[in-house]
């Protein structure tokens, strides 16, 4: 009932306090690059002074507009959530369950021809790539065939970026999981606590926030549901609500708290080996990736398990390119006793130069108060040799070893990474 009116945006017309959350953070990010370009002498005058004064009425806005949420009931796709999901004192894993069918039966077929545009898009951008590198290479051309005009492929290039981006925003805009309902939930939450000093009242249908963080709790403890500890782009956290739900759960379950997280490049199946190892519910179908990171708690043995979902890397879709490599890997260093890196193929000299980047930002940033130990589990090789592995895993020690020196520092103070750090997984075939 809520999509006709939505023009296209059914997020923003369904979330509205978590899409204002969401615009708060990158206008925030916005600032603070402002910021740092001023500081370092990059941002000219007119032009800079213009572009402050632009971002501070847009953030003036975006605040009334906040302040003016409070004041309007919740959307009727929440408003039904609230009503039948978490209208009881407990959550009921049967009602959870069929809610979320009904939500990907929604779903799927308005992903679908999106995916299959996006695929067509990318394999034309792929395709204008192989022309352009062959006109870079001076490659011959055939007989009877005229030379491409470069500047043509480039503004094509252009145009299919262009659409790409426009259809990963409509891929965005529907897939509406479980996930956007409990992040408007805290949205709104962390919104109350905000304004209620500025005698702003909560809209009367949504419950008390006390009562919505035990919920939640419910969910990510009882039913153990994966939660989404970083999202959207910039990355951001979901505020006060689930720091405080984590919190609580702390301090009732995890006195002896073990973190295993996961990194590898897109598309390697790292959700599938979490939920194969340890039980996990996190989400896996055929072209779908994890987006931010994910987390799940459950207890084995006497302890109890954090283990961490991470958005892949090295994807050719994702903003931020090597930078946002970087952080998601330093993000699953800096807190994990247990690294599982995820990778197909050999060692790479990529990688390597990945984990180098985290040695010097563990030691420089100070972040780090656990030693991790690294794992890495590869497929898909073409020599399956242990010799051969093995000698790779000694070449990347020793490079490691290098780059640690320049901190003054072992290697081993940083990481954990010893010979038995390798293990193949066996072929499909």
């Amino acid at each position: 009932e809520a999509e006709p009116g939505a023009r296209g945006l059914p997020r923003a017309a369904v979330f509205p306090a978590s899409e204002a959350a969401a615009r708060l953070a990158q206008l925030r990010a916005q600032e603070r690059q402002l910021l740092e370009e001023d500081r370092g002498g990059h941002g000219p005058g007119g032009s800079a002074d213009a572009q402050v004064a632009d971002l501070a009425n847009k953030l003036r806005d975006l605040e009334r507009y906040r302040r003016t949420l409070l004041g309007r009931p919740l959307s009727p796709p929440v408003a039904f959530f609230v009503g039948e999901v978490l209208a009881e004192e407990q959550l009921r894993y049967e009602r959870v369950v069929e809610f979320g069918q009904y939500l990907a039966a929604w779903r799927a077929p308005r992903l679908a021809p999106l995916v299959k545009e996006k695929r067509r898009l990318l394999d034309e951008r792929l395709q204008l790539g192989q022309e352009q590198r062959k006109l870079q290479g001076g490659a011959a051309v055939a007989s009877g065939q005229r030379r491409a005009d470069p500047r043509i492929l480039e503004e094509a290039a252009a145009e299919i970026s262009r659409k790409v981006a426009n259809v990963e925003e409509a891929i965005e805009q529907a897939n509406i999981t479980l996930d956007a309902f409990w992040e408007e939930i805290a949205s709104m939450c962390d919104l109350c606590t905000e304004l209620q000093a500025l005698g702003v009242r909560p809209p009367p249908e949504l419950p008390d926030p006390a009562r919505l963080k035990r919920l939640y709790a419910d969910w990510v403890w009882r039913l153990n549901c994966p939660i989404q500890l970083l999202f959207g782009s910039p990355l951001r956290c979901a505020g006060h609500f689930l720091v405080e739900v984590l919190k609580d759960l702390g301090a009732q379950h995890c006195s002896d708290l073990f973190v295993i997280s996961v990194i590898g490049i897109q598309s390697s199946a790292k959700s599938t080996l979490l939920n194969h190892l340890f039980g996990c519910g996190f989400a896996t179908s055929a072209g779908r990736c994890t987006r931010g990171l994910y987390c799940s708690l459950l207890r084995s043995h006497g302890r109890t398990l954090l283990i961490m979902d991470t958005e892949g890397l090295m994807s050719l879709e994702a903003e931020g390119g090597d930078v946002f490599d970087a952080q998601m890997a330093l993000m699953a260093m800096a807190c994990s006793h247990l690294v599982l890196i995820n990778h197909k193929g050999e060692l790479s000299r990529q990688l390597q130069d990945l984990l180098e980047v985290c040695l010097f930002a563990m030691q420089h940033l100070k972040v780090c108060r656990i030693q991790p130990r690294l794992l890495f589990v590869l497929r898909d090789q073409h020599d399956r040799s242990e010799a051969v592995h093995g000698d790779a895993l000694r070449l990347m020690r020793k490079h490691l070893s290098e780059a640690s020196s320049h901190l003054d520092l072992p290697l081993e103070e940083l990481i954990s990474l010893d010979p038995g750090s390798i293990f193949l997984l066996p072929s499909a075939f």
